[in-house]
This record gives C-alpha cells, sequence and structure tokens, in this order.
C-alpha cells in the first residue's frame, strides 16, 4: 500500500518510490492528496520481496557477522559470550530446518 512517511531511520528504503517522504508535519495533508491523487502509480512501484527472500537475507547476514567473529574478522562491542551461543543456536535451528524442508520437499533420495 502506497504511504506517506517521515523522512528517518528507514523509512526512506522501506518506502522507495511506493510513497511520498515528509520532513515536516504541515506536508502530510498535501502529500496525502498526491498520493491519492496517484494511487495507481505508487501501487505499481511497489517490490515487495516474499517472506522466503527477506528471511534469506537475515539467514545470510546472520550467517556472515558469525564466520567473521570465529575468524576473528569482526568484533561487536556488545558480542557476549551469550549473544554467541544465541545466535549459534539460531543459526544451527535454521540450517536444521532449512534441511528438513529439502528433504520434506525433495525426498529422501536428494
Amino acid at each position: 500500500m502506497p504511504v506517506v512517511a517521515l523522512r528517518d531511520g528507514g523509512h526512506p528504503e522501506l518506502v522507495r518510490e511506493a510513497g511520498e517522504l515528509f520532513d515536516d508535519y504541515s506536508e502530510i495533508p498535501g502529500l496525502l492528496d498526491k498520493v491519492c491523487a496517484n494511487y495507481d502509480s505508487y501501487q505499481d512501484k511497489m517490490n515487495l520481496e516474499s517472506i522466503e527472500q527477506i528471511a534469506k537475507r537475515y539467514y545470510e547476514f546472520m550467517d556472515e557477522v558469525y564466520t567473521n567473529k570465529q575468524q576473528g574478522r569482526y568484533s561487536a562491542k556488545h558480542l557476549t559470550m551469550h549473544s554467541n551461543v544465541a545466535m549459534y543456536v539460531l543459526l544451527m535451528k535454521i540450517r536444521i530446518k532449512d534441511k528438513l524442508m529439502r528433504i520434506s520437499n525433495n525426498g529422501l533420495s536428494k
């Protein structure tokens, strides 16, 4: 759904061309009129990723952080032993779930 959002934080990356961004709240009425008048155009510009694509990107990011941490190439200020273990357990759960999904989708022969 096309939106009008504050130009702040991650909003610009989320909205992209599927809406309008404002810096001052006084801009909202005019931007709402603009979005309503051109609703179909904004709707056509939306590029939504599937939940699978989003999950894959999160997994790849977590895997990269964990691998870099294990190889000494990354040291976060707040990555405690507990955080390390929690990240490892989560990655293992995701890998196991992925393997089970592939087995159930493709059968045991693959």
